[in-house]
């Protein structure tokens, strides 16, 4: 199931300029490069990110498809075949915003990534070299993002947050260049957003560079049911003191009689239907650091916030799919709690 490799990017990712409606009226061109210029902006507030692209995903198909009938009407099939491929992979980010919005995503940087080669041959043909390196440079932000959520590692995390903060400031130097204040502005805030959201990100990579030990841990039981990968405990401490969080503390699984530095792979709740026993206890799991994230969770009664890091392993997967359950838990990725408040 594509369920079990994806994982879910700690950063937002899309050209809103492939959303751009070619048109000669001087006063909706104008409004419509002052949509495309906040939009990145708003797209930085998760509860509106989702509508936002849901509604963009919706524009691109339609118009896309409006363009596709004028191409067969004029006979040009290299053009319909392109509008056809950009309206096909809109429609499927559409459908796919309701599945999970991380499949949406996907398929709406496929769209971007088809716009920015076609970008690259054409600026080729009339030899604009500027034109191509930044489409060069759109396409290879498409490839780490798409890397984020298919592989996961902090590494490209981090290559991914920092290209995308010289990409921002680099539009907003073009911007004030051209007389474009306004989107000038807010590619500038936008970077400036993003560098906000890479400081963790690179506080995590430093941590792992540092850290000496294997990232693997061994698949373990408890009386209850409980099936998780066992990890050092020093990894968390270690975790914690390098984040050094205000008035944060170490999670409550180091009392006796807890599990101590973990990642969850199958719930007690899940396991009290199973039947037979887990055949992988006691193997050895490797795992990748994918990012840092923190999130103010429902139902834990006086925890404000927790941190985390999510974690890549399709054989934790495996271990819930060779058990009967599904590949993650919840729809979540697997990950390390190391600090609440």
């Amino acid at each position: 199931m594509l369920d079990s490799i994806i994982n879910h990017p700690v950063t937002f990712h899309r050209d809103f300029s492939n959303d751009r409606i070619s048109t000669k009226n001087a006063i909706f061109k104008k409004v419509q490069n002052i949509a495309l210029a906040t939009f990145p902006l708003l797209s930085l507030c998760s509860t509106l990110r989702t509508p936002l692209t849901l509604g963009m995903s919706v524009y691109r198909s339609f118009s896309h498809f409006q363009a596709s009938l004028s191409c067969i009407k004029e006979k040009n099939f290299s053009k319909t075949s392109f509008h056809l491929l950009i309206t096909t992979l809109s429609t499927l980010a559409i459908a796919l915003t309701i599945l999970n919005p991380v499949f949406s995503s996907i398929f709406s940087t496929e769209g971007d990534l088809v716009f920015h080669i076609q970008a690259v041959l054409e600026n080729l043909r009339n030899n604009h070299i500027k034109e191509v390196l930044e489409n060069l440079a759109w396409i290879l932000l498409d490839g780490l993002f798409l890397a984020t959520i298919f592989y996961g590692s902090i590494e490209i995390t981090v290559a991914f947050v920092l290209l995308q903060i010289v990409s921002d400031l680099y539009f907003s130097f073009d911007h004030f260049k051209k007389g474009e204040t306004f989107e000038g502005i807010c590619s500038f805030i936008l970077g400036s957003a993003r560098l906000y959201q890479a400081l963790p990100q690179m506080k995590l990579l430093r941590w792992k560079m540092q850290y000496e030990q294997e990232f693997q841990g061994i698949v373990k039981q408890d009386p209850n049911g409980f099936v998780y990968l066992d990890l050092p405990d020093d990894m968390v401490y270690s975790l914690f003191s390098n984040f050094n969080i205000e008035g944060a503390n170490l999670p409550p699984y180091f009392q006796k009689g807890r599990a101590g530095a973990h990642i969850s792979i199958i719930l007690r709740g899940e396991m009290q239907d199973h039947i037979g026993s887990v055949e992988e206890i006691g193997t050895i799991i490797p795992f990748r650091i994918s990012q840092v994230q923190s999130v103010s969770p429902d139902g834990m009664q006086g925890v404000e916030k927790v941190w985390f890091l999510t974690v890549n392993s399709s054989e934790l997967a495996s271990v819930r799919t060779k058990n009967g359950f599904s590949p993650r838990i919840e729809g979540h990725d697997f990950h390390i709690t190391f600090a609440l408040r």
